[in-house]
This record gives C-alpha cells, sequence and structure tokens, in this order.
C-alpha cells in the first residue's frame, strides 16, 4: 500500500515504511504498559530524587481518584498550569485515565492570555504551581473554574531540598521579583496536592474511551497570527504519533534510555517527543525546569551521569549569558568530531534575532567514538508534533522533510478552535 511513495527511499536503515494497524487504545495504555514491563526501572529523575515506573503509576491512580472525588468525569477539563515537573506527568496521566480532557497551559501567559485559554477550553478543574497562583487568583472573576489544586516544586524533591528549597530558594526569589509569600494566601479555596493520599483505596477504574472520537487533549498554537487556538487530538491520534516519532530512533533500547526534557510539556512537540515517547520507551524522563539563560546547557555535561545525554559540551563564554528559548541539540556529521549547534525559539537566526530573541553556537564533542543520530522533526499543533521528518545524515535530506505516516484522511487530526473540538465535530 505504502511502496510507492516517494519519500520513503530517504528513510534511514532501521525505519519501518509503515507502522499500521496502529492500536485504538487509551493514551494512559502507553503508561500502564511500559509500568507493567518495567516497574522497577527510574521514569522520572527530579533534584536527585527518582521515580520508578511502579511508583508513577500509583501516583497518577492516587491523582485520579482525587480529580474523581472533586468531581471531574468523562469529558470535563483539566487545565495544567505547571513547568516541567513530576506533577505535570502524574496529573497529565490521571486526567486522561478518568477519559478527561488534558489543557496544557503556558506558565508564563499574561493575565489575558490565561484567561481566554481557560475559558475557550471551558476547564472544569486547574493544576497550578502555587508560585503561579497570583497569576489564577488575578482573574477568578473571568473564568468559570470548579476547583483548584495547588502543588509545590518541593512537593517531589528529596529530603532535606523540600524543606530547604522553599526557605532559602523560593521565599528569596518572590521577594526579588515582587511576589507574594507565601504565594498561597491562607483561608484561600484550594485543594492541595499533598491531599491525595487520602483518596488512597478509592481508585476508580479506567474509563473506557472511543479512541478515534474521544479527545485527550486540546493543544494550543502559539497565537502567532492573534489569540492561540485550541487543537482536538484524541488518544489515538497521540498514541499513533508518538509511535512514529519513536520509530525514527530505532537503535533506542526499551527501559534503558533516558531524555533530557527541556522543551516545555504544554507545547506539542515536548508532550509528545519528549514526555510520550519517553513514557512510551519506558526511558527515564529527566526534568528540567529552566530553558533560558543558559542554565540547561550549563548543566548538560553533570547530565550524563544522569544518563540524559551521551554528549559533552564545550560552552563559550558568551554562551552561558545569553538567552535561550527552546534548543536544538544534535550531531549531524558522524565523521566529524566537532559540530554545530544553533539554538533558537525557531531555528531561524534572522527571525529571532528580529524578535529579540538571541540566538548562537555551541561546541560539542562525543563521549565515545559512537556517533549520535539527528532527527528534524516538523511540528504541527493541529497534527500532534511529528507529521514529518528528515534525517540529517545526508545533504539531500537537509533540505526536505519526509512524511512518517501514510495514514487516511479519516485519521487526520482535526485542526479546530476548541469551541468546535467540544462538540466532538472534526472540521
Amino acid at each position: 500500500m505504502t511502496e510507492h511513495r516517494a519519500w520513503l527511499k530517504s528513510y534511514p536503515d532501521g525505519v519501518p515504511k509503515t507502522l499500521e494497524p496502529y492500536p485504538e487504545t487509551s493514551l494512559f495504555s502507553v503508561l500502564e504498559e511500559s509500568a507493567r514491563r518495567f516497574p522497577d526501572r527510574p521514569a522520572i529523575a527530579w533534584f536527585g530524587r527518582h521515580i520508578s515506573y511502579k511508583d508513577l503509576l500509583k501516583e497518577v491512580e492516587k491523582f485520579s481518584a482525587l480529580l474523581a472525588k472533586l468531581g471531574v468525569k468523562q469529558g470535563d477539563r483539566v487545565g495544567l498550569i505547571l513547568p516541567n515537573c513530576p506533577q505535570y506527568v502524574i496529573a497529565y496521566y490521571a486526567t486522561v485515565r478518568l477519559g478527561a480532557i488534558i489543557v496544557g497551559n503556558n506558565p508564563l501567559y499574561t493575565a489575558r492570555e490565561l484567561s481566554h485559554q481557560l475559558n475557550d477550553a471551558g476547564c472544569d478543574v486547574v493544576v497550578v504551581l502555587d508560585q503561579l497562583y497570583a497569576n489564577l487568583e488575578a482573574i477568578k472573576g473571568e473564568v468559570n473554574i470548579r476547583r483548584v489544586i495547588v502543588t509545590g516544586l518541593e512537593d517531589y524533591m528529596p529530603f532535606p531540598k523540600n524543606l530547604l528549597a522553599p526557605l532559602l530558594v523560593f521565599r528569596k526569589q518572590a521577594k526579588k521579583e515582587g511576589r507574594p509569600w507565601p504565594p498561597v494566601p491562607k483561608g484561600a479555596s484550594v485543594t492541595r496536592w499533598k491531599s491525595i493520599d487520602e483518596a488512597k483505596g478509592e481508585i476508580p477504574p479506567p474509563a473506557e474511551v472511543n479512541a478515534k472520537e474521544d479527545p485527550a487533549g486540546f493543544i494550543y498554537t502559539g497565537g502567532t497570527t492573534g489569540l492561540s487556538k485550541g487543537a482536538m487530538l484524541s488518544h489515538f491520534n497521540i498514541v499513533s504519533n508518538c509511535m512514529q516519532g519513536a520509530a525514527w530512533f530505532p537503535d533506542l533500547v526499551d527501559g534503558q534510555e533516558a531524555v533530557m526534557c527541556v522543551l516545555p510539556f504544554f507545547h506539542s512537540y515536548g508532550m509528545t517527543v519528549c514526555m510520550n515517547i519517553g513514557i512510551y520507551k519506558a526511558a527515564k524522563l529527566v526534568l528540567r525546569l529552566h530553558n533560558r539563560k543558559g542554565r540547561v546547557l550549563a548543566s548538560w555535561s553533570r547530565s550524563v551521569k544522569a544518563g540524559a545525554a551521551k554528549l559533552k559540551l564545550v560552552l563559550p563564554a558568551k554562551a552561558r549569558k545569553a538567552g535561550v528559548y527552546t534548543m536544538n541539540v544534535a550531531i549531524s556529521d558522524p565523521s566529524r568530531t566537532r559540530t554545530r549547534c544553533d539554538t533558537s525559539s525557531a531555528c531561524d537566526r534572522s527571525a529571532t534575532r528580529a524578535r529579540g530573541i538571541p540566538s548562537w553556537r555551541v561546541t560539542m564533542r562525543p563521549m565515545s567514538t559512537a556517533a549520535l543520530p539527528m532527527r528534524s522533526m516538523a511540528r504541527m499543533t493541529e497534527s500532534t508534533d511529528a507529521m514529518a521528518s528528515a534525517s540529517r545524515g545526508e545533504r539531500a535530506a537537509t533540505t526536505a522533510t519526509a512524511p512518517i505516516s501514510c495514514t487516511s484522511s479519516d485519521n487526520r487530526p482535526s485542526s479546530s478552535s476548541t469551541s468546535s473540538a467540544m462538540s466532538g465535530s472534526p472540521k
């Protein structure tokens, strides 16, 4: 069926021509299967603490019980206002476990942007970082949210970091930036994340979903030409795209890999390439809070010990002071010991300079003679992210992308405003 596709000749060795038939299953099954196969493997690395797949699944089940206790049911929208942290992963999979719909929000949104997105998605419950609670409180009169769940970055930190971080770091940062401390005032009508232990023993069964019809998430566009628009992504879409993206890395070994999660999970690219593909391959997610001001790059070599990278960066002095929005790191030519890495928000240096976003080069060397593969994926929110991909090993492939799926038009995700997606009728 796919033999005549012209782009197949550019596929690297080991990449299949098609993965059909794709499973019609819940997105939650991706985590469930990895936890079944690799229960004791680390799923998350967070400030020195490692959470195994078995324990991650337990946390997801407990949080789904809390959501159910708060009245969340199949089809409800759960908004996340969180950076990359364990709570994002847990809340994400707990939501789809109930058949509810995940709505990721940019933690750096202005009040106007956040109000628009929460209203457009129709969020019933919001999970928010305590340090961002003031932003949500400022628009409470504009949004119709029934419940707010508050969590802190320290909730999954190991001892004594869980005690020292709020006192020695977070409070100091809040004072410096003029934010209130404590971030959530006493008497606020919120549910604390730690109350998930109270729901123990009341864990509801996973919801039965129509994988092709039921949305798993409303993922919002960047709003380049106006207000951001929500794209309805079904369970089938995200699971299929996750499998397609993973297929482009045939050398990855299930249960033996690690992913440096720099791209934000609220974005379709970070959601699939970092989080979902990582979970699908039972890899360890090394979560990073900061993706600016060189903090990620400066810590990259340290992360080698955590199994997140097999390369060492040699950083120019200017690089440490530069701001970074999105990072693309790869070795594009196996025959070279040094290669150039452009880091910018859109891999377009002229465009990013015009927007005032610095972009620069980083010199890096492989830590072994084995070459690391490079994959460049074209992303589009309406179809998750990996709608197209190219191997950068040959010159011809550097100027064109190659579609990685041959699904029929009936299986394509809808591109729509969330108001249309809510009705379940794709455009």
